[in-house]
């Protein structure tokens, strides 16, 4: 037991040099369990006092990661389990989200793709718990870049955006038939577009404000 009431289970390493210990003596190596007296709980591989290897986390408040540890943190691949039931799978950086990792929700959302500093950062697929479907590029959980959104009714825009905004070149497609390809500026079309309907007649031309 710690002086803070923490308590050690498993294998240690006798150090007569090390710092981490009054005077000297055994530090956690191989595989052992501690617990904390808020209730968390590590079990698994230790060096030098240290998480490092594979290893379980379970927090305090509920939240369980599965994976792999260096220096008492998250690093590698691991599975972060929410105590509400959504989940992430994936790479982490010092106790953080970063590269490819899969994440889902309780509704049925589910995200696959890129994460840079715990968000959506590059591409990445993401599908919302109605249907709805966005491929393409993210930045600081956001969409911005080219990509491509399917709506549950049908509809369909392929082209620029900016902080979830329809923002630059693309082309917009409703299901009846109708289609706009131009400038859009937040969401709206401004500038220069072509707008089809499905009789063949046409517009071409400046748009201000979405009209």
């Amino acid at each position: 037991m710690f002086p803070n009431g923490s308590m050690y289970k498993g294998q240690m390493l006798i150090d007569k040099n090390n710092s981490q210990t009054s005077g000297g003596g055994e530090m956690r190596c191989g595989y052992g369990i501690q617990k904390w007296v808020d209730g968390a709980v590590y079990e698994g591989e230790w060096v030098s006092n240290k998480a490092e290897g594979k290893g379980t986390f379970w927090h305090a408040e509920g939240d369980i990661y599965t994976g792999q540890f260096k220096a008492d943190q998250a690093n590698g691949f691991g599975v972060y389990t929410h105590v509400n039931g959504s989940r992430y799978e994936g790479q982490w950086v010092n106790d953080v989200q970063q590269g490819q990792g899969e994440e889902t929700w309780v509704d049925g959302a589910k995200y696959v793709g890129k994460y840079k500093n715990g968000m959506k950062d590059g591409y990445g697929v993401y599908q919302w718990a109605d249907g709805s479907e966005f491929k393409g590029n993210w930045e600081e959980n956001k969409i911005t870049g080219y990509g491509i959104y399917y709506w549950e009714d049908g509809r369909v825009y392929e082209g620029y955006w900016n902080q979830n905004n329809m923002h630059g070149q693309g082309l917009y497609k409703w299901p009846d038939g109708r289609q706009y390809e131009g400038s859009y500026v937040d969401d709206k079309k401004e500038g220069y577009g072509v707008y089809q309907y499905p009789d063949g007649r046409c517009y071409k031309g400046q748009w201000q404000n979405g009209k």
